[in-house]
């Protein structure tokens, strides 16, 4: 009975973790959208297309002043880290957890 409810809290945690990584997903696509649309509201107003605003521009020049520069290798190997170091630390806690249930029946038992 607990090793199975402990199943359950595992699979609960798995899809957990799951839509965290659709919601991370999901953020990145956003962002890229609003990158897109500022990008293209950049290129019109450097094309003549459309009449620039000093307030947007003045916002996006301090905007950008805030980003560190990170060439797209290093910052992948950041995040992937990052995720790694957070699954294990996931795995860790199921085994503990895992590890409490089997102590805690062989307790009993005894």
């Amino acid at each position: 009975d607990i090793i199975s409810s402990n199943r359950d809290n595992t699979d609960n945690e798995t899809l957990k973790i799951l839509s965290d990584m659709d919601n991370l997903e999901k953020s990145i696509l956003q962002i890229q959208s609003m990158l897109d649309r500022v990008s293209k509201y950049v290129k019109e107003v450097v094309n003549g297309e459309r009449e620039g605003n000093n307030v947007i521009g003045r916002y996006l020049l301090d905007t950008m002043s805030f980003i560190p520069n990170i060439n797209a290798t290093d910052f992948e190997k950041m995040f992937n880290k990052h995720l790694q170091d957070l699954l294990v630390v996931v795995y860790l806690a199921n085994l503990t957890r895992s590890q409490l249930a089997i102590a805690e029946k062989l307790q009993n038992i005894v």
